[in-house]
């Protein structure tokens, strides 16, 4: 069998506008160039005219007049150029300086040559008793595992922000010559004292041109010096012989993590060829392959400062260090996260934080990590207390740890690189992120490196303790536990902005609750788009007294391997064009739409087949559920479903919406062999599926051949949890409504109306509007506050012009009281429900709903269900109805209620509950920004226009 190419997109020179510099004949002009390039240097040139370079980062140089001028990541140059040719249009031309272009007949230039304009600008002095010298050797050392450090030293954030308990000491982490390490590498110097820093690029790691910016100072630049170069063909033989790696192995085995100069005379700033009457001085310095860079700073402004190789690739894969100015006093407004704040002075000798570290064992251990696909915590039943951590990471999909790329074939994975499966070595499917199989490779957001995150098995009454890292590229995180209700437990509901600020890149918090219920509940991350990306796993809290079935768990998700979520909601707003036509809505079964939303697969338990337009699959492989014949399973079915609600079919069916979850149990009853499990969404005209294989033990690891259920007049098929009415006809469907059904026991009665201590409030979710349509709550817009300081908070939406028939963005707030009984009428506008508008219902954007009869408030409206109603926390209202629910509001804090379809979410669809208490909330995380939000920074409804026009 011949490997075959799942994506082949094909590449075509486009015309689109370019970036015009009008000028006018015999005059000069200055062009500020920036590099804002990710990785690769440019070489800029104007054809026709000579560059005259004035300027680096900032600062004056002599003038120096060339054709071109390469720029480096995070460099800034200044040149004039004269526009003393001909009346035309010439190209200003930038091409990386990669190896395949003819560079002939070209002389360098360093910069290192050039030399500041001024001559009262010299280098700081070594002075005896106030000059420290630091070597610094920039790499990729190793051989299976190369890791970007300086100094062996692989950097990583501090836990905190507290400045007297940073982690700068990696004496503890097990560095050292021929050694690689990760902690917080700092360099403690003395302020006012003047800094010597030597970069180097040599040794076996030595790789790649390193761009080193630094924050706060600036380098004097007083020397290059370069390895050895065949001067014909430009390409590097040998390092330089000045920096000697202080090792036992020869320099180009050394992991040269202790440099030192070769010439011992060298040493105290007696270097020679230094530049110290006029050097450069830049802030973003280039330091050569297998050569080094000599810089002085004078270290006179305190603080914490990173210093960095500017390439992204570099910087992401940590290649920093710190530079910690000392001084007697801790510089103003020193961010605090996730700690108390100190007042207490910081020196230049900092104590090891005493939080949770990587060594470099363990980092090597974790960098090979096998991912066994979610893998479960489950605690000890006899335990009191359960700890466990989630380390959330992006991760590729389709790629292996050691085989790297992989493709699907017959249910199976295989290396990039065979082209013969028949007798080739398969790769396993758990230790691979594999989706819906499509082989270009996807970024995801994940915890422990599973899709879906690792299950956490608990039993009710534990404490549970769970320590969140955050090791994302660049994102902020939190994890909301959901379903859980937190009781007075509010600073552990993991919402950022309201009961925590968020996680930090770097950092870990740790969440700790009572697991007070039973039942399947998941976790799931509460930023932005990041559930969408993979974030979110099982949470399971079982019964001691209840464990009369083996349990499955099993997890919903809609995919699209195209583009990731955050470019799902903008066109979500703006429209799906594929191929210039635009994407027609999708529609449900009662002609309801749920909006513009591509969806290339299903996902069960992280696991799909893409289907072709052809209805071809990729054959990629499926999840598989083992039982025993003549038992029986409970299912845990958790949605974790985007937009669109599944429809799993066995023998009735069950529609699941985005975050409900529902336990089944399955009789393995039939005959030994393989079976579809099969989930299908319930869209009008399209046949969006996803399918799982139950397997019993005996039966061969094939797919199944069985089909699916036949509904008939005689034999209908019965659907619990449907979101209309009724189907077709000719379905020959029933459906039962949520609402039908009831709890099992029977004193499980719901709250009572009671005088004075009764509340009640009608929520109109909708998308109102004539121009533009926001996601609103009675006619509100909803944003976080801006700050998490719960005596603070922006609730008050009265100043934000909201009222009838308007349209407002505020920090929607319900405020409760206590104790109280809180009876919540969502409405999507039912036949029940006048909008109290002077405009009809279909006219009116409904925000101030109240009953049609009004005999029906105070709790007295007909037909509920009191004596046992089903409790959820994920309720479904369907379009032109309304639902009715009561909480009991004894749970002081600050609560979000939100639409959990993803798209919905992110435009705003939410607010606030107050349950207001005599006393805080304990432990809120953080206060941010008390400052009153400025005029420009609130959004106009004019702007918002632009934004939200055709959201649907």
């Amino acid at each position: 069998m011949e490997k075959g190419v799942t994506d082949r997109r094909e590449i075509r020179q486009t015309k689109l506008p370019l970036e015009v510099f009008s000028v006018r004949s015999g005059m000069s002009y200055r062009f500020r160039i920036i590099s804002a390039a990710t990785n690769l240097p440019f070489r800029l040139s104007f054809d026709n005219h000579n560059l005259t370079i004035i300027s680096s980062d900032g600062y004056n140089i002599d003038p120096v007049i060339a054709e071109s001028l390469i720029v480096q990541a995070g460099e800034r140059y200044d040149v004039l150029v004269h526009a003393d040719q001909p009346t035309g249009n010439y190209w200003i031309r930038a091409r990386t300086i990669e190896r395949g272009y003819d560079h002939k007949y070209t002389e360098c230039v360093w910069f290192a040559e050039l030399k500041a304009r001024t001559n009262n600008d010299t280098a700081p002095e070594v002075r005896k008793g106030h000059f420290q010298e630091h070597f610094l050797n920039f790499g990729f050392p190793a051989s299976s595992w190369r890791p970007a450090t300086v100094n062996g030293k692989k950097f990583e954030f501090p836990h905190n922000t507290d400045i007297n308990n940073m982690a700068y000491d990696c004496d503890k982490s097990n560095c050292g010559e021929e050694k690689l390490c990760v902690c917080t590498h700092t360099i403690n110097v003395k302020y006012g004292n003047v800094v010597q820093l030597v970069f180097s690029n040599v040794g076996i790691g030595k790789g790649g041109t390193h761009p080193i910016h630094i924050h706060g100072h600036h380098f004097y630049v007083l020397k290059m010096g370069f390895g050895n170069y065949n001067q014909t063909s430009g390409h590097l033989i040998g390092q330089t012989s000045d920096i000697d790696c202080n090792s036992i192995l020869p320099k180009t085995s050394s992991f040269c993590n202790s440099p030192k100069w070769s010439n011992a005379s060298w040493t105290g700033g007696n270097v020679p060829g230094l530049e110290t009457d006029r050097p450069p001085r830049k802030d973003t310095v280039f330091l050569p392959r297998g050569g080094y860079l000599v810089t002085r700073i004078n270290a006179n402004n305190p603080g914490i400062w990173l210093i960095h190789c500017h390439v992204s690739l570099h910087n992401l894969e940590s290649m920093a260090l710190l530079l910690n100015v000392s001084s007697p006093e801790i510089p103003r407004h020193f961010p605090v996260c996730g700690v108390k704040e100190t007042k207490t002075a910081y020196t230049a000798e900092i104590p090891l934080c005493e939080e949770f570290k990587m060594g470099y064992l363990t980092f090597v251990a974790f960098a090979v990590l096998i991912l066994k696909s979610a893998v479960a915590y489950e605690c000890d039943s006899s335990a009191t207390e359960c700890i466990t951590s989630l380390v959330i990471e992006n991760h590729l999909t389709m790629y292996h740890p050691t085989e790297r790329a992989v493709y699907p074939y017959k249910g199976k994975l295989y290396k990039h690189d065979v082209t013969n499966t028949s007798n080739a070595q398969t790769v396993s499917v758990d230790e691979v992120i594999s989706v819906d199989g499509w082989e270009e490779p996807r970024m995801v957001l994940v915890a422990n490196r599973s899709l879906p995150g690792p299950p956490i098995i608990v039993y009710k009454g534990q404490k549970v303790k769970v320590h969140v890292t955050n090791k994302l590229l660049s994102d902020t995180t939190s994890i909301h536990w959901h379903g859980l209700p937190q009781k007075n437990n509010n600073e552990n509901d993991g919402l950022p902005h309201v009961t925590q600020c968020p996680i930090l890149p770097g950092q870990t918090l740790t969440y700790n609750f009572v697991a007070e219920l039973a039942g399947t509940f998941w976790y799931h991350s509460h930023s932005g788009t990041q559930r969408n990306q993979g974030l979110y796993g099982a949470l399971i809290i079982r019964d001691r007294d209840d464990n009369s079935y083996e349990e499955r768990i099993l997890t919903l998700q809609e995919w699209n391997h195209d583009w990731d979520p955050g470019v799902d909601f903008l066109k979500y707003l703006n429209g799906i064009f594929i191929n210039r036509t635009r994407m027609e809505k999708v529609y449900k079964q009662d002609d309801d739409f749920f909006g513009s939303y591509k969806f290339d697969s299903g996902l069960i338990n992280g696991k799909g087949r893409y289907r072709s337009e052809g209805n071809k699959t990729n054959e990629a492989p499926l999840e598989v559920f083992s039982v025993r014949s003549g038992k029986s399973y409970r299912f845990r079915i958790i949605s974790a479903a985007t937009i669109l609600p599944f429809h799993p079919v066995t023998a009735e069916s069950l529609i699941v919406q985005a975050g409900e979850r529902y336990d089944v149990l399955v009789h393995a009853d039939q005959p030994t062999g393989n079976y579809w499990i099969r989930a299908r969404t319930i869209e009008r005209g399209f046949d969006h599926k996803v399918k799982a294989i139950l397997r019993y033990d005996g039966a061969t690891a094939t797919d199944p051949m069985t089909s699916r259920k036949r509904c008939t007049k005689t034999d209908m098929c019965k659907i619990i949890n449907c979101p209309f009415p009724y189907y077709s006809e000719f379905e020959y469907t029933e459906c039962v409504w949520f609402a039908e059904l009831k709890a099992r026991t029977n004193n499980d009665t719901a709250p009572e109306v009671k005088k004075g201590h009764f509340q009640e409030h009608i929520l109109n979710f909708g998308f109102p509007g004539t121009s533009w349509w926001p996601a609103t709550v009675n006619g509100k817009k909803f944003e976080f506050p801006h700050n998490t300081d719960i005596n603070n908070m922006a609730y008050d939406c009265d100043k934000s012009n909201c009222g009838e028939e308007k349209l407002c963005v505020c920090t929607h707030t319900i405020n409760v009281k206590y104790g109280n009984v809180v009876q919540l009428v969502f409405s999507n506008v039912g036949i029940d429900i006048d909008c109290n508008s002077t405009l009809p219902k279909t006219s009116s954007f409904c925000n101030s709903p109240k009953w049609s009869n009004a005999s029906w408030t105070g709790g007295n409206v007909p037909g509920l269900e009191t004596d046992r109603p089903t409790r959820k926390d994920t309720v479904f209202l369907p379009r032109g109805g309304y639902l009715v629910t009561r909480i009991h509001a004894n749970n002081p804090g600050i609560w979000l209620i939100h639409c959990h379809v993803s798209l919905h979410n992110l435009d705003s669809l939410a607010f606030l509950l107050n349950v207001s208490s005599p006393e805080k909330p304990r432990n809120f995380q953080c206060v941010e920004s008390r400052q009153q939000k400025q005029p420009s920074q609130r959004k106009s409804l004019k702007s918002l226009s632009v934004q939200l026009k055709n959201p649907i």
